[in-house]
Formats: structure tokens, C-alpha cells, sequence
């Protein structure tokens, strides 16, 4: 029975679902230096943020924007 018993609960800890998920990031690069980060739920996403974010006014300079999956 312990033996049955360690077996179940050491399951959880070898699964592969965590091993396997990826995160999708917004980097967004502004002026010479400004640089941030942001997780996405999806590609898609990232990119219609990314445009968005592209397409504002501001002061700063030049504006890209790079969606990367990690």
C-alpha cells in the first residue's frame, strides 16, 4: 500500500505537461534604449499588440517590436 501510494503521488511530479509549454513574449524596443518585456497568451496576439504599439506617436525615436516563443 505505501508503495502504491508513493507511486501515485511521485506522478505528478515527472509529468511532461510542464516540460512542454512554451511562453510567447512582446519585446518592445523604443528610443535608443528602451526596452520591455511582455507575455502573451498567443502569437496572433502579440503581433496586433505589437502593431498597435508601433503605430502610436511618441517622442522617443524609432519603435519596433519582436514577438519571440520560448
Amino acid at each position: 500500500m505505501t508503495l502504491f501510494l508513493f507511486f501515485v503521488l511521485s506522478l505528478g511530479l515527472f509529468s511532461p505537461v510542464d516540460a512542454n509549454a512554451e511562453n510567447i513574449y512582446l519585446i518592445l524596443l523604443h528610443g535608443r534604449s528602451g526596452v520591455e518585456k511582455i507575455e502573451m497568451s498567443d502569437m496572433t496576439q502579440c503581433q496586433e499588440k505589437g502593431e498597435s504599439f508601433k503605430s502610436t506617436k511618441n517622442k522617443l525615436g524609432k519603435k519596433s517590436f519582436i514577438c519571440i516563443q520560448v
